[in-house]
């Protein structure tokens, strides 16, 4: 075994002429996360598939409505805390985490006042459903992000094989929870409060054993809360942008569209996670090196990321019809829009940028990145999907991604 074990670390080394990268690093970290993400994965598609068998396709829809409000509503529950804390943790700053906790339970009642605005808005227009959904929404906002932190902590300290365990164990649990309550009722209102309750307690228990089992030095810091509220306020305009046209979907063509679009878009989603693997594992080591030494690296490997990308669309393009044919029967329609939307995986290594960007504390190109990005996103994808149908989203993701592409490039050769 150790002689194996020697061959591959040997291997790895030698690749690393190529890759220019720390390739151990990358795959002690990369292996779990992975393995996390395959999980996630199947999770996801299961998930659909629950919906797609016992649900109506307007209950989906309405479903997924929601859960991209709440995404929205999150902006206001200081998000940027977790990016922070992760930052805090890769360099031996533990003493901000308690603090941390509280002020994203504090933080946390402004987005439930916000949900029960909502509530009180559906209410008033006689839509108990969502009246009664934001109402749920409510009452878990606050604990639900706070105790989501363990996974900064976690980050941090690169112990990405027990973020991986905790993801698999989130996703296993609920699945068969999804499919008890899917093959029990249909209501919209059941499903949202069985969802939101599994998902706090859940992550109360991860967090609980994360205090527990590690231990944390009293270092504190002054910049780790103020970087976290530039965060937050730079990703209001991101986060609304990532959900507008799934908002703009429901709103304009219906419940029955959206739930069409989510089953196009999820499997790219999905794929596009996994770049979000490699953001995850390089975050602590990018928090440690200088900026010229990131100007001179990162760009060639995002490169080569890009080069392995255009394989797995042309394999995505072939294979999604067969799946979607037989696995979402009802979604026929969505194989179309899913092989197009392919393409935004080509696009999504230049998160990479945005990881280099937090890690060196790049505030100013941030906040231009944050603020142009997601106007441009929102102000073509409005009148695209007006005219255009569920075509205008889909085309309007992937023109707002070319943008986004060639302003990431830009910005960052300028730092």
């Amino acid at each position: 075994m150790s002689f194996l074990r020697n061959k591959i670390y040997s291997l790895l080394r030698f690749t690393e002429k190529y890759t220019k990268t720390d390739m151990v690093y990358l795959t002690k970290g990369g292996f779990w996360l992975s393995l996390g993400q395959v999980f996630n994965a199947l999770g996801g598609f299961l998930t659909l598939y629950i919906f797609s068998t016992f649900a109506p396709q307007h209950v989906f829809g309405t479903y997924q409505y929601v859960l991209s409000i709440v995404s929205v509503l999150y902006v206001f529950a200081l998000p940027g805390i977790a990016t922070a804390l992760t930052r805090a943790f890769a360099k031996g700053v533990d003493g901000v985490l308690i603090r941390a906790i509280r002020m994203k339970l504090l933080w946390g009642i402004s987005a439930s006042i916000l949900s029960l605005l909502l509530a009180l808005y559906y209410f008033i227009n006689s839509n108990d459903l969502l009246a009664g959904s934001f109402l749920i929404v409510s009452f878990f906002l606050p604990t639900m992000g706070a105790f989501q932190l363990y996974r900064s902590v976690l980050n941090g300290r690169k112990m990405f094989r027990r973020v991986a365990q905790f993801d698999i164990i989130s996703r296993i649990f609920s699945v068969c929870l999804m499919g008890i309550v899917l093959f029990l009722t249909n209501n919209l209102v059941i499903i949202i409060f069985s969802y939101f309750l599994f998902h706090t307690l859940l992550r109360g228990s991860f967090l609980f054993y994360t205090l527990r089992a590690l231990s944390f030095n009293k270092i504190n810091d002054t910049e780790t809360f103020s970087y976290a509220k530039h965060l937050s306020f730079m990703g209001i305009l991101a986060v609304v942008a990532a959900q507008f046209d799934k908002i703009l979907v429901f709103h304009y063509l219906g419940a029955v569209e959206l739930a069409v679009y989510i089953i196009a878009l999820t499997p790219v989603d999905q794929l596009r996670s996994i770049v979000g693997i490699i953001r995850t594992i390089a975050f602590p080591k990018l928090s440690a090196q200088s900026a010229a030494v990131i100007k001179k690296t990162l760009l060639k490997k995002i490169l080569r990321l890009e080069l392995l990308i255009i394989p797995v669309i042309a394999l995505y393009i072939t294979c999604i019809p067969f799946l979607i044919r037989h696995i979402f029967p009802q979604y026929i329609d969505a194989i179309i829009y899913s092989q197009v939307l392919i393409f935004y995986l080509l696009f999504s290594p230049r998160s990479l940028i945005t990881t280099a960007l937090k890690a060196q504390m790049k505030t100013k190109e941030l906040y231009i990145i944050r603020i142009l990005g997601p106007l441009f996103r929102m102000i073509i994808l409005f009148p695209l999907l007006k005219f255009f149908g569920l075509w205008g989203a889909v085309w309007g993701l992937l023109i707002s991604e070319l943008f986004l592409y060639i302003l990431y490039y830009l910005v960052f050769r300028r730092i």
